[in-house]
């Protein structure tokens, strides 16, 4: 009896363990399906001008934002998904950063937030290097959220 209730106990420490590991692993995953529909979407539209698509909250209009892949530029954009890897709206760099809150009522559902980072004069001419950090989780204080970064380049458009 005494060796089940020592196995029993053993075994439900290990659940908060488990949880942790699987939330983190959720989070990890979504941060690169994020970044990979950003750069996805860029990719698609390199021959025009690639627009980088936020879609719309019901009470938002929808945004596309013209990204310009031809120098001299170094732009960044920012964006609030939800905790689907879903986009919500536009952020601002104060809001990515954490200095600002994010606005009700994109507070309650923004898990992640994403900047996007167009560097347009890279040492290749013609090509742009595309840079996407996802944080989490999205409402945290800066200090408190996580950071992947992922990094490709693409060729500018008409080069």
């Amino acid at each position: 009896m005494g060796v089940i209730a020592f196995a029993l106990v053993a075994i439900v420490g290990m659940f908060p363990v488990a949880m942790k590991a699987s939330r983190e692993s959720r989070d990890e995953t979504h941060a690169a399906m994020i970044s990979q529909f950003i750069i996805g979407q860029l990719r698609s539209q390199v021959s025009t001008n690639p627009t980088f698509a936020i879609e719309s909250d019901p009470t938002v209009a929808s945004q596309n934002l013209v990204v310009n892949l031809k120098p001299p530029s170094v732009l960044r954009y920012h964006a609030l998904y939800d905790d689907t890897g879903q986009p919500i709206r536009q952020a601002t760099a104060a809001q990515f950063g954490g200095s600002t809150a994010v606005p009700a009522p994109f507070n309650e559902r923004c898990a992640y937030q994403a900047r996007l980072t167009v560097e347009s004069e890279t040492p290749i001419p013609g090509i742009s290097q595309i840079k996407v950090d996802v944080v989490y989780p999205g409402t945290a204080p800066a200090e408190a959220r996580k950071t992947n970064t992922f990094v490709t380049f693409i060729r500018n458009s008409g080069s």
